[in-house]
């Protein structure tokens, strides 16, 4: 029996439970008695990066894992992602003709080296929305937009990167270079992201004689898979789309 006599979550490279080497994830005991006893929890994974990273990287392997027995991305629940920033993504591609705003530190190098790779705004959301699967899922931002408005100071800069992936999930990027319209802004965002995971998944049909065989369902234009329920003459979607998606849903009459 191995005794956690303390409190909180210690993180280890892993361990050996009943001549068992143990996955990545979280023990205590309430899940692992009579091996472990005590007050404690043990971390099994690989430690989250204590310097500045990217979204792939914790929501990738071990990391996701351990994000998970923590409570977050649970695959039960939306997801709103809020980026809040005075200067461009590190991972940004910089628009042609755009100089980069110089670093006096010379840090921002040495961290793209390090965190970016092959990362790229569309493969971040193809990511994020692979994670979520059919849950929704939302991006925005408060960050500087307009060049014209970039207040003068060490590295302001408009959020490159991060406009490019707030505009492919259609999100809505707050401008904080308006400092009065900001609170307003965020209530915005506030109100698409509950729209976002309010999505109607649910269709009352509004005939009796429904064929059922002739039912099909589009969101956008593309074909997506369905159920019906007769009683209730409904059609569930798995996949509604996102905020501003139309969804159209054909069918025929019974003879």
């Amino acid at each position: 029996i191995l005794s956690l006599n303390f409190a909180g979550t210690n993180r280890v490279a892993g361990t050996v439970l009943n001549g068992t080497n143990q996955t990545p994830g979280i023990y205590n005991v309430a899940n692992s008695a009579p091996s472990l006893a005590g007050p404690g929890s043990l971390q099994i994974g690989t430690p989250v990066a204590t310097n500045p990273t990217n979204i792939s990287y914790t929501i990738s392997g071990s990391n996701l894992t351990l994000a998970r027995n923590q409570g977050f991305f649970r695959g039960d629940a939306a997801l709103a992602v809020i980026f809040i920033s005075d200067e461009n993504d590190i991972c940004a591609v910089y628009p042609a003709g755009v100089t980069p705003v110089p670093d006096p530190e010379g840090r921002e190098a040495k961290a793209h080296a390090r965190d970016c790779g092959s990362i790229t705004a569309a493969g971040v959301l193809n990511e994020l929305t692979e994670v979520k699967g059919k849950m929704p899922l939302f991006v925005a931002g408060v960050i500087y937009t307009d060049p014209a408005h970039v207040p003068a100071g060490p590295e302001n800069e408009v959020g490159y990167g991060y406009t490019d992936i707030i505009a492919l999930a259609n999100g809505i990027a707050v401008d904080m270079a308006h400092v009065s319209e900001i609170a307003a802004g965020i209530g915005r965002v506030g109100e698409r992201t509950a729209q976002q995971m309010l999505l109607y998944h649910d269709f009352q049909l509004t005939h009796d004689n429904v064929a059922e065989e002739t039912i099909k369902a589009s969101v956008d234009g593309a074909a997506v898979p369905h159920s019906y329920t007769r009683e209730t003459q409904t059609v569930h979607l798995s996949q509604a789309g996102t905020y501003g998606s139309q969804i159209t849903i054909d069918y025929c009459e019974s003879r």
